[in-house]
């Protein structure tokens, strides 16, 4: 019982005291109260704490200085952009300008369809079988010779003999093959302007010459095709590229990602100026060991284009059809990784 008097009085002594300051807190609160509101006035009356806009609304008006209740975002930016796009469904379209010094020889793989140009001189036949060997080609479907010149089908009989079957079709500009670069293996035919076909997804347009005048043997009887897949474009002019193909296929020839300069970016130009520009490349492939003309015409024209020769080693393109890599020095399909 003592124990529990005890307890009771202590306990409203302290319930004395915890009112007491209780009071106390109340009236310093007050106070408190009393001298903000008082400055708060003050500062309404002389207009001080607020900043004005050139409006004369404060900046707390503008609904562009609203700070957000959301959270803030870590924005992460990538130094460069890819310049490839890769779709999980598309396939690579490779375009590989093999180094046969000043020469053409390319090879165009798309989904196991083998494509070659030209083939350069009798003395870089043994560099093209490496290259082909080195990226496993056992067989051509398609072959194109651009031209009857020396410097680009002087190893077309071989290459043919070797690579091609029953069913590779030869593509040339003249009605029947020339008789000096005979065609020992596959189906000689004539591509024209409008000539076209396609490999899945790509698509082959050939937009030039409008016209043969020499049965193959000039520079400007030369084969241009038009490689299309998906946005990306490849145009291939061989010696030769007409005005004729800008002014006919206009929009299909503009704003093209890789150009083969014609006849190896010699001077004087087998391109006008204007058809250049109309083109507008941001790669310019010069299939030579040398490209300062081509460089300094780019420069005049005030092109924003890569220009890249055989100094830099078999070159090749690569792309998913939105965008594309560049690859140089390659010998081996592991330089393209």
């Amino acid at each position: 019982m003592k124990n529990t008097k005890y307890n009771n009085r202590n306990r409203s002594a302290k319930r004395r005291k915890s009112k007491k300051r209780a009071a106390q807190n109340s009236n310093i609160s007050f106070v408190v109260q009393m001298i903000a509101l008082a400055l708060v006035l003050y500062f309404m009356a002389f207009g001080i704490g607020t900043t004005p806009t050139s409006q004369g609304n404060s900046l707390k008006d503008d609904p562009a200085n609203e700070v957000s209740n959301e959270p803030m975002a870590i924005s992460e930016e990538s130094n460069t952009e890819p310049a490839i796009v890769i779709d999980e469904n598309a396939l690579p379209l490779e375009i590989h300008q093999i180094d046969v010094s000043c020469a053409n020889a390319y090879l165009i793989r798309y989904d196991n369809f083998t494509i070659f140009v030209d083939g350069g001189q009798s003395f870089a036949y043994d560099e093209v079988v490496d290259y082909l060997d080195n990226f496993g080609v056992t067989s051509i479907d398609c072959y194109i010779a651009t031209h009857w010149h020396k410097d680009h089908v002087s190893n077309m009989a071989n290459i043919l003999q070797t690579y091609a079957h029953a069913r590779t079709v030869v593509y040339g500009t003249s009605e029947s093959p020339n008789a000096k670069y005979n065609v020992p293996k596959g189906t000689y035919t004539q591509m024209r302007a409008g000539t076209s076909f396609e490999v899945g997804d790509v698509g082959f347009l050939c937009v030039g010459p409008d016209s043969v005048t020499q049965n193959g043997n000039t520079n400007p009887d030369s084969l241009n095709v038009l490689i299309q897949y998906k946005d990306f474009k490849f145009l291939m002019t061989g010696d030769y590229m007409k005005d004729a193909v800008v002014n006919t296929y206009g929009e299909l020839v503009k704003d093209i990602d890789v150009l083969q300069m014609p006849h190896h970016g010699l001077s004087p130009f087998c391109i006008s100026e204007a058809a250049l520009n109309h083109c507008n490349p941001s790669t310019i492939l010069v299939p030579a060991d040398a490209s300062k003309p081509t460089h300094e015409l780019v420069d005049n024209l005030g092109l924003n284009a890569n220009v890249l020769d055989n100094t830099n080693g078999c070159i090749a393109i690569i792309s998913y059809g939105v965008g594309y890599n560049v690859y140089t020095n390659v010998s081996t399909p592991a330089d393209l990784k």
